[in-house]
């Protein structure tokens, strides 16, 4: 009790204790609010501290999406390297078969020539044997058979001529298959040149025959007449067997080639047509996956786009809570002000009044009364 009322007497007589109190009570004060401000500082750092945490780890997660996303690309780019060649190789398929389909249309028609072509020698083949046939059932007089045998003999040598002339035709066509077999070709070749020595052989006998009719008589000419008949009808006839299969080995020939061509070129027609329905299908595929990855790409714009709003309205609430606690500092600081000056207004007015009581008090005689007690 004397304690409370000695540090009271002390208060109001004594100005450097009141000073002094004024200083402890202001500082107490400060204190306080730097306290208030340390604390808001401490939560600002660890604030801070998990804002940048969390930036490495966004950071680190970006990076490995990013690294993601390239190999990502790298793959598609590679895919579609390989589609690319792969689409390249369909249509160079698809020219070579283009190309070998007009090549074979151009073998087509030269086929059909030349069946034409053999017709044609058939049809000649038929005129001389005709020709042939005429002349060979001929009678003659028998004063005649001299004469007629030369001219008989004359006719012979002109069909075999004819028929040389024929097979040297039917020769010209050798080149007319150039896949065929080769074997095949030569036992042809062979036959024809056989055919060939064969009428030539013929014919050469048949001018020699020709030179002994000078030496015959009229007699041995009619008996010679019906000898040479025979042998000439006999001759005629191996020789127009053999020349008719020939003609129609070469016919066969040719038709199993056309054959063949026309087959080869149905099946062909049925591959470039799979072929081109695969290729219109590689197409098809490559614009729906283009468009799939349009929408990809501008679905993932979006997204982008939301995260850098959000990320936007992120910084955004943390710039106003930064603004914010930034002004309730600054409001707490103001605040402090004013309160320290009023503090010192109301110290500096009681003081005055302790000062106007005390001068009061001794002008009345206060003091001295308490001196005196």
């Amino acid at each position: 009790m004397a304690e409370t009322l000695l540090m009271e007497h002390l208060k109001k007589n004594n100005s450097d204790v009141r000073d002094m109190l004024r200083a402890a009570g202001q500082n107490e004060i400060a204190d306080h609010w730097n306290d208030q401000i340390n604390e808001r500082n401490k939560l600002k750092h660890s604030e801070n501290i998990g804002q940048i945490v969390s930036d490495e780890m966004q950071s680190d997660i970006k990076m490995y999406e990013d690294k993601h996303n390239v190999e990502i690309e790298l793959k598609r780019l590679q895919d579609k390297e390989k589609h690319l060649e792969y689409l390249q190789k369909q249509l160079c398929e698809l020219n070579n078969r283009e190309t070998e389909a007009k090549r074979l249309v151009e073998k087509e028609k030269d086929l059909i020539k030349q069946l034409a072509k053999i017709d044609q020698l058939e049809h000649e083949r038929r005129i001389i044997e005709e020709k042939c046939q005429r002349e060979l059932y001929g009678r003659a007089l028998l004063h005649q058979h001299q004469t007629a045998l030369r001219r008989r003999s004359l006719s012979v040598q002109n069909e075999l001529k004819a028929d040389l002339d024929w097979l040297n035709q039917l020769t010209e066509q050798e080149n007319f298959d150039y896949e065929a077999d080769i074997e095949r070709r030569q036992k042809e070749k062979e036959n024809i040149l056989a055919i060939q020595k064969l009428v030539e052989y013929e014919l050469q006998k048949e001018q020699i025959r020709e030179l002994e009719l000078n030496e015959l008589e009229v007699y041995e000419a009619s008996k010679l007449w019906a000898k040479r008949e025979e042998v000439w009808r006999n001759e005629t006839a191996i020789r127009q067997k053999l020349l008719h299969e020939v003609i129609e080995d070469r016919r066969k020939q040719i038709s199993d080639q056309l054959t063949a061509i026309q087959q080869f070129q149905h099946d062909e027609l049925i591959s470039r047509e799979e072929l081109l329905e695969k290729i219109e299908n590689i197409n098809l595929y490559d614009k729906l996956e283009e468009a799939r990855r349009h929408d990809q790409v501008n679905e993932q714009c979006c997204q982008l786009n939301n995260q850098l709003a959000d990320k936007t309205k992120s910084n955004q609430f943390i710039e106003n809570e930064l603004k914010a606690d930034l002004e309730a500092q600054q409001k707490a600081e103001l605040a402090y002000e004013v309160m320290l000056r009023k503090e010192a207004e109301n110290l500096h007015l009681k003081e005055k009044q302790l000062r106007n009581l005390t001068f009061y008090k001794s002008s009345n005689g206060y003091s001295t009364t308490t001196t005196k007690k």
